[in-house]
């Protein structure tokens, strides 16, 4: 008697641990790029928070393209906050067909000026589609103001006719320096 009365109360003490124990859902966390409606070139992240005399990683990113096989980007920061160290050309999404990746990549450091010209030669299709980093920037903070790296209205995204391709957002950075 005295065994079934520990198992009763077994029997309805369990699903109550086991409803208390389940984690609640996870809170939802707004993502800037769900936000963004593509096609898109911008900046990623948005927004970077630095300590000035340190140095942070962005990335040039493509959002939702279609039929691209042209990448012209005019990217513009100030020199006086930022200097940029390096850069790397990304190629998860430009190769993503089997494609050849041709890159120029002009820098002005006298003037804060990048002109990234990327093309897609070959591939099967002949294009890329989807949304990824395409290049990678280091920059140095060497000064304590906030700044913006922007993209300029002359970025252009091409299809394999050269024909330009509709986009509808241009979205830079902005570093808040601590």
């Amino acid at each position: 008697m005295k065994n079934k009365l520990i198992h009763k109360i077994l029997l309805s003490i369990i699903p109550l641990i086991i409803v208390t124990c389940t984690t609640p859902d996870e809170p939802e966390f707004d993502n800037p790029f769900e936000q963004i409606e593509g096609p898109a070139i911008l900046l990623n992240p948005l927004e970077i928070q630095k300590a000035p005399n340190t140095s942070f990683v962005i990335s040039l990113r493509l959002k939702d393209v279609k039929n691209v096989t042209g990448i012209y980007a005019d990217i513009r920061y100030d020199v006086s906050v930022l200097s940029l160290v390096s850069l790397e050309v990304l190629e998860t999404l430009l190769k993503s067909t089997g494609g050849e990746v041709i890159s120029f990549i002009e820098t002005d450091s006298i003037r804060g000026i990048i002109v990234v010209s990327i093309g897609i030669a070959g591939g099967n299709p002949r294009y890329i589609q989807g949304s990824g980093d395409i290049v990678r920037f280091k920059f140095h903070i060497q000064e304590s103001r906030d700044t913006k790296i922007s993209l300029c209205s002359s970025c252009r995204l091409t299809d394999r006719n050269l024909n330009d391709l509709p986009i509808n957002q241009l979205i830079g950075a902005e570093i808040f320096v601590e």
